[in-house]
């Protein structure tokens, strides 16, 4: 059977969306091993790093001589061994990535789009804290709206034009990725709803724009490497809901159980029972 020219087109393209989507994990893990990380950690993430391109390479290998010796491209559905590898070292990536900058982002010592000039007065409140997080969820409707758009020209632009003519392959993929977005926004707002409750006016600017920031930067991983190269933009987009959560969760038992006894998220340490959160 003889390689069509279309499928070659499919591959060199996957191949390509594979490339960038690996050149963005190189930058943040050289970024995370020199700025954020002591020399265990550091030696940690560069075997992490050697792993993750292993699976990669051998993953591309493995495609490429299934194709030679049947004469065909592999299916898209079927996960190798080193692929499975490299989803798992993508989840440990992802994690380590979003909980190292909100644990930096919680300390002060990180800082990502928060406004120059901001009156923390006006964050003393349930109401003004929420207003200032809803001004930041522009950042996830920019994905939003891209993407819809994305489905909307796919559509205008091929058979699927017509979604009963049985064309829905055609954008198949963009359906999926605005459902899944649309799914983490609902998760993202309202975590951030119930967060703000908790959180004081100084980690109110430090944490909620870094949580929104992460929503954009995870959809953009996760359709550049959609199907099989979305899981480190699945990861952050998830935890930077999860953190909201996990932070709202621990807040809210310490109000009746000794938080001593509650293990703080992301800090790896107990928290003592006269903890006191950072104010301005």
């Amino acid at each position: 059977m003889i390689v069509s020219r279309q499928q070659v087109v499919v591959e060199e393209v996957t191949s390509f969306s594979s490339f960038k989507v690996s050149f963005i994990y190189q930058v943040l893990f050289y970024f995370a091993s020199n700025q954020l990380f002591n020399i265990k950690s550091n030696q940690l993430l560069l075997l992490l790093f050697s792993i993750h391109r292993m699976a990669n390479n051998k993953g591309s290998n493995s495609n490429s001589k299934q194709t030679t010796r049947t004469g065909s491209v592999a299916s898209d559905h079927d996960y190798s061994r080193f692929q499975l590898l490299l989803v798992y070292v993508n989840i440990i990536l992802g994690s380590v990535a979003l909980l190292v900058s909100v644990k930096y982002a919680y300390d002060g010592k990180l800082n990502v789009l928060q406004p120059r000039n901001i009156d923390y007065t006006s964050l003393e409140t349930f109401s003004g804290r929420l207003e200032f997080s809803v001004k930041y969820w522009v950042l996830p409707l920019i994905w939003l709206y891209f993407s819809y758009h994305v489905v909307m020209l796919r559509r205008l632009f091929s058979k699927a034009i017509n979604p009963l003519a049985g064309h829905e392959e055609k954008v198949q993929a963009s359906k999926n990725i605005l459902t899944n977005s649309i799914e983490q926004f609902v998760l993202l707002i309202s975590s951030q709803i119930v967060v703000v409750a908790f959180l004081t006016p100084v980690l109110t600017v430090r944490l909620v724009p870094l949580v929104n920031a992460w929503y954009l930067v995870g959809r953009v991983l996760f359709w550049l490497g959609y199907p099989k190269m979305r899981t480190f933009g699945m990861v952050t987009t998830a935890l930077s809901s999860s953190v909201c959560i996990w932070y709202s969760i621990y807040w809210f038992f310490s109000s009746f159980l000794d938080p001593n006894q509650i293990i703080s998220f992301g800090l790896g340490k107990v928290l003592p029972s006269n903890k006191v959160l950072p104010t301005k």
